[in-house]
């Protein structure tokens, strides 16, 4: 997606670097490294690339603009205890990725990435834990867009990942994503259009939660997702009028598999497995795959 662009200051790089042994003091290159991504972001340009040279905790950050962050080649760590560790509040235009990190709660963090408003939002190959609110939490006012790869989640208080939108849309795209020992893995809110496939909900109390508070119709389709050994639900559709698609899914061993409230759907393609639960449930409708 595009961004504005804007003239380069004097004093950013395209490409910045952290060090555990930097300085804030330093320049952000690659001979001076800064010591914590908030200080690299103030120096690095809209566009612009922060990397990593060694392992070491580089701290919380707010972003504010387009920017990727890759933490690749070593262990890049946020230590957020008592407050969140990335909030993602640019312009409606700006694009933030998010690549190779480990954000740990501590046990007492807020949020692991509070993404407030931007165009879209890429999480790739990141482990997220320990918070006590949530561990991704998509909460807009206005359209935006989530990609979520080859990530986990686990020990959240709440919800692994929350994904909600007061006005317009919000796309959310998960591919290989295990969320584990959450309230709910993942609650898809009003305004949200989830596609997930290949991911893995399992030891949360909820595995998929897709609900509605406003007048809009949230969705959920699931290709290929394991919903297992949730101590209450496996998947819950509803309240409001939301539906979740299931393909070649497995649902197992749940306190209750399927359930429905209000005038939740679940639609079944009659390729899934649904087996093992204490309450099975059923969809409310199957229907053969085109």
């Amino acid at each position: 997606m595009p961004f504005t662009s804007s003239p380069r200051s004097s004093a950013t790089a395209t490409r910045t670097w952290v060090s555990a042994l930097g300085d804030d003091a330093n320049p952000g290159s690659r001979t001076a490294p800064c010591k914590t991504f908030a200080s690299a972001f103030s120096k690095t340009d809209l566009g612009g690339e922060i990397n990593c040279i060694d392992s070491g905790g580089y701290g919380a950050i707010t972003i504010t603009k387009s920017l990727t962050i890759d933490g690749a080649g070593a262990h890049a760590s946020i230590l957020a205890s008592g407050t969140t560790g990335i909030v993602i509040n640019a312009p409606a235009t700006h694009v933030v990725t998010l690549r190779n990190l480990s954000i740990n709660g501590a046990g007492n963090g807020q949020n692991g990435i509070r993404y407030v408003s931007a165009a879209a939002v890429h999480i790739e190959n990141c482990v997220i834990f320990g918070f006590s609110l949530k561990g991704i939490d998509a909460n807009l006012t206005a359209s935006g867009a989530l990609f979520i790869a080859n990530s986990v989640i686990h020990n959240c208080a709440s919800d692994g990942i929350h994904v909600r939108t007061t006005s317009g849309a919000i796309p959310l795209s998960m591919e290989n994503v295990r969320v584990e020992q959450c309230l709910t893995g993942v609650r898809v809110h009003s305004g949200a259009r989830a596609t997930m496939r290949g991911c893995a909900f399992v030891l949360n109390e909820t595995g998929l939660l897709v609900e509605q508070s406003v007048s809009d119709n949230p969705q959920a389709t699931c290709e290929r997702c394991k919903f297992a050994e949730n101590k209450s639900l496996g998947i819950r559709s509803g309240p409001g009028t939301p539906s979740v698609r299931l393909s070649q899914c497995v649902i197992a061993n749940n306190a209750t598999g399927l359930s429905t409230a209000g005038g939740g759907q679940i639609v079944s393609f009659k390729n899934n497995l649904l087996v093992g639960n204490v309450t099975q449930g059923a969809p409310t409708t199957s229907t053969d795959p085109i």
